[in-house]
């Protein structure tokens, strides 16, 4: 009987200190059929060449490393990888809030406490995995949506309008600020384009006011005005809130 082709696996690199640990969690992972260990180190140098090398999906880091810690390793991944850094999930022995907050508001996917529960980091690797692939699928949808509303698609504000919105799909029934969107749009872009961050709330503003000035009839569909020369370009808020309630709306998304 012919099988059918195999789906992908997970790519998952493992860097903890602690090697009973690691090998505890190297197995589990090895039995499960769509997950697939591809490095376990417990030197934040040597992962540094391991990801360059196995180019994991997903990167399961000991916050307390020695030398290279996991805040650091993670910085220096999404350098080395032009911002398209695999998903994060970071094991901590301190459960506080104010770690949490430290790790995930530096950038990571998700944190765990120390010790784990092998079944849980399972099912996490499989989550962060696919929120990865969304976020992926959103600003593809993103960028025809902005391209067909006549934005240029060669400056940085359609970059970062382009990833802003895919954010704000993402984090659906999330309200957001736009100053946190920027943030976010800023460590997605480190390394991409030329001082991200610093210009994100501007060039985005100034890529609106470039497609305003044209006014193309479908950058007016989806901002539900008119073509009048008198009318005042969206604010960025605006504009991103009404791109992304189009695509919820015309792509049945959630």
């Amino acid at each position: 009987m012919k099988r059918g082709k195999a789906e992908r696996r997970i790519r998952v690199l493992l860097v903890d200190a602690d090697v009973d640990l690691r090998n505890n969690i190297e197995s589990y992972l090895a039995m499960q059929q769509d997950i697939q260990p591809v490095g376990v180190t417990g030197d934040g140098a040597q992962a540094l060449a391991l990801a360059s090398s196995c180019r994991p999906d997903v990167v399961i880091v000991d916050s307390m490393l020695p030398l290279i810690n996991g805040l650091a390793l993670l910085s220096r991944l999404r350098e080395a990888r032009g911002g398209q850094s695999a998903a994060f999930i970071f094991l901590v022995s301190d459960g506080c809030d104010a770690v949490f907050r430290e790790i995930v508001g530096s950038g990571a996917d998700y944190c765990m406490v120390k010790p784990v529960n092998l079944f849980d980091l399972a099912h996490q690797i499989r989550s962060v995995s696919k929120a990865r692939a969304d976020i992926g699928s959103y600003r593809q949808i993103a960028s025809s949506v902005l391209r067909e509303m006549q934005m240029r698609v060669h400056d940085d504000g359609f970059e970062y309008a382009e990833r802003a919105v895919a954010i704000l799909l993402k984090h659906q029934g999330r309200a957001m600020r736009c100053k946190s969107v920027y943030i976010l749009v800023e460590e997605e872009t480190a390394g991409i384009c030329h001082d991200a961050g610093k210009y994100v709330e501007n060039d985005i503003r100034n890529a609106i006011r470039r497609a305003h000035r044209l006014r193309a009839p479908f950058y007016c569909e989806v901002l539900g005005i008119g073509d009048s020369p008198d009318e005042r370009y969206p604010t960025n808020s605006v504009f991103l809130s009404s791109v992304v309630q189009y695509i919820r709306t015309h792509y049945n998304l959630p």
